[in-house]
């Protein structure tokens, strides 16, 4: 799927107990490089968290969360940048 080496993290189980594979192409990371994340819905953190990891051990650095819902668990908060959201999970209905 992807040309190139590769870079591979499974996440922790989400809400539904499952986890998933996260591949980057390395050429895309590296030293120097500032990561944003841009995601629709943070429902645990745990992509966010396995996504963190796999940008870090290339060498690149994470500094920007940004999602349109927030419904992250302290545990990922404390290990990710601040989640800027439009709407926390508290404010759904």
């Amino acid at each position: 799927m992807f040309p190139g080496k590769t870079a591979t993290v499974e996440s922790a189980p989400d809400y539904r107990g499952k986890t998933q594979k996260l591949s980057a192409r390395m050429d895309h990371l590296g030293p120097g490089v500032r990561v944003a994340l841009v995601d629709d819905w943070v429902e645990t953190g745990s992509q966010a968290v396995a996504a963190r990891r796999l940008i870090e051990e290339s060498g690149a650095e994470l500094v920007n969360v940004t999602v349109i819902v927030d419904e992250a668990n302290q545990a990922a908060r404390e290990s990710l940048p601040v989640i800027r959201s439009i709407v926390s999970g508290d404010d759904l209905p």
